[in-house]
């Protein structure tokens, strides 16, 4: 699942938060929910998508929206941690998982909870979002990942 399309807009949003918080929450459906996502952010949209459409609330709202921002400022901590961690798949594989569990670590639903209380949000939605890819990674192989992620936002308080 290399995204050498990966660029600025991987984890940008549109010029009004609150307009793409709508678009994304007003999508029913985890399969709506990432097909409106992946347009609204690129490739992690996907997965946002599925999480708004599945598990609702904060994954649909503008508050996601503007947490969004703040990972795009943190991917050189995330790449930072990959090659800390001495990974052996490539950062462009698992960037998106670093991602999402960053956002899970922002998610007031999730506050004071261990990575193990979002997980099943978080593997449901990385799931469903790379169902048609062609050679998908495997929710196992990037949930280490996606946990760490979690950790940093955590970290960042």
């Amino acid at each position: 699942m290399v995204d050498s399309g990966s660029s600025k807009r991987d984890t940008k949003s549109h010029e009004d938060p609150e307009k793409m918080g709508r678009a994304i929450g007003g999508a029913t459906g985890v399969g709506a929910g990432a097909g409106v996502g992946l347009a609204t952010f690129g490739p992690i949209g996907a997965i946002l998508g599925a999480l708004a459409g599945g598990a609702g609330g904060w994954w649909a709202g503008k508050e996601l929206v503007q947490s969004v921002e703040e990972v795009d400022r943190d991917d050189n901590r995330f790449r930072r941690a990959h090659e800390h961690a001495g990974a052996t798949r490539p950062f462009e594989e698992v960037r998106h998982a670093y991602q999402v569990g960053y956002l899970a670590g922002r998610n007031p639903a999730y506050a004071d909870a261990p990575f193990s209380d979002a997980e099943p949000d978080l593997s449901a939605a990385w799931t469903q979002a790379h169902l048609h890819d062609e050679d998908p990674v495997p929710w196992e192989d990037v949930a280490p990942h996606a946990r760490r992620g979690y950790e940093l936002a955590r970290e960042r308080g």
